[in-house]
């Protein structure tokens, strides 16, 4: 009964956070968008601190995650997402449903390290959406009461184009 019940959850969090981020991803082909199973009751973390990527990512408003960041050229991005007080998934589940959106993917095998402090998960899988090659880098990690979920994404082709964007983002971003 238990299962079903966060089973019903998760389905639901898919189509509220999930569809209209798919319905972007056709709009934006090389955009990915991530399912993640954060509940409605949480909120975004307060006095995150990071410094924006380099100024030919441009800031892209959407609905769900805090903020995400579109490179004008190749359409890779960034983005992170947090949620405070909310659903409590496993660092595992958190990196699943954000590399799930590939169809035919391959990953390579996760690490855990440290990353502001905490245990950390740091994923790279590779696979199709709509039929396109796609890459996705992530790091998800727990902090106070908070899941985070960092992620760059990109078309296979130009994925490697802005990955050192990415690191330097890595580098200056602090959860509270």
């Amino acid at each position: 009964m238990m299962i079903r019940h966060f089973a019903n959850t998760i389905w639901k969090l898919h189509l509220t956070k999930f569809l209209p981020l798919c319905l972007l991803t056709f709009l934006l082909p090389a955009c990915v968008s991530v399912n993640l199973p954060f509940s409605s009751k949480g909120h975004s973390a307060k006095n995150v601190s990071y410094q924006n990527p380099p100024a030919n990512f441009v800031e892209l408003k959407t609905q769900s995650g805090d903020k995400t960041w579109i490179e004008k050229d190749t359409k890779n991005t960034i983005s992170f997402m947090s949620e405070c007080g909310g659903a409590d998934p496993s660092l595992d589940i958190l990196s699943n449903e954000v590399h799930s959106v590939l169809a035919e993917s391959e990953a390579k095998p996760s690490e855990k390290d440290v990353y502001n402090d905490r245990e950390a998960l740091f994923q790279e899988s590779h696979g199709k959406i709509d039929g396109i090659q796609m890459k996705i880098s992530s790091v998800v990690f727990k902090k106070n009461n908070c899941n985070y979920v960092l992620t760059y994404s990109g078309q296979s082709k130009n994925f490697e184009k802005h990955r050192n964007a990415f690191t330097e983002f890595l580098r200056g971003f602090k959860a509270p």
